[in-house]
């Protein structure tokens, strides 16, 4: 981890490989003009994104005049993702549109926090968040109607689009201040 954590500093000090104004539209919790821009590459489905998640909001809580977090959906599903083979995360597209339709009620944090900070891992699933929605703070009808219409399934294939354009082909990734991990 520590020879890691060294490569990375290092490669820090080179120009960034990402324009972080590719981010611009997505889900952000931050100043606009944070020292430092953590884009988080997630499936809500996903225990690792889940532990980095956690652990970005606790650094983000520390300091939150000083970093911003971006999230970008990368559902672990051949159903949605073409980058995937078969079906490893069951719900995982289902649960990124969903995401995408609390965006559209400006309570996209509410639900990230639920379902990553608050809801047990194993209940992280279609019918449960479907039946909790009320209590997570989205209005229930119309997250119905904004999955039905296909505004949330376009949403997250242009996600899926933007992390092939940038190379982000692993979930969870991190880009940092333009810089890939």
């Amino acid at each position: 981890g520590e020879q890691e954590t060294a490569a990375f500093v290092a490669k820090m000090s080179a120009a960034p490989e990402v324009d972080m104004t590719r981010f611009d539209g997505q889900p952000s919790l931050g100043p606009a003009q944070a020292a430092v821009t953590v884009a988080v590459v997630g499936d809500f489905q996903c225990n690792f994104c889940r532990a980095l998640a956690n652990h970005v909001e606790r650094l983000r809580e520390a300091a939150p005049e000083r970093i911003r977090v971006i999230f970008v959906n990368a559902p672990i599903d051949g159903q949605c993702n073409p980058a995937i083979t078969g079906m490893s995360h069951e719900d995982a597209c289902w649960l990124a549109e969903a995401g995408e339709c609390a965006v559209e009620q400006g309570e996209f944090w509410a639900f990230h926090e639920w379902l990553y900070r608050r809801m047990p891992f194993a209940q992280v699933k279609k019918g449960v968040v479907e039946r909790r929605l009320e209590e997570i703070g989205l209005d229930p009808g119309r997250a119905r109607e904004c999955m039905s219409s296909g505004r949330s399934r376009a949403a997250v294939d242009a996600d899926l689009a933007l992390c092939r354009d940038l190379g982000l082909t692993t979930t969870p990734s991190v880009v940092l201040n333009g810089h890939v991990k």
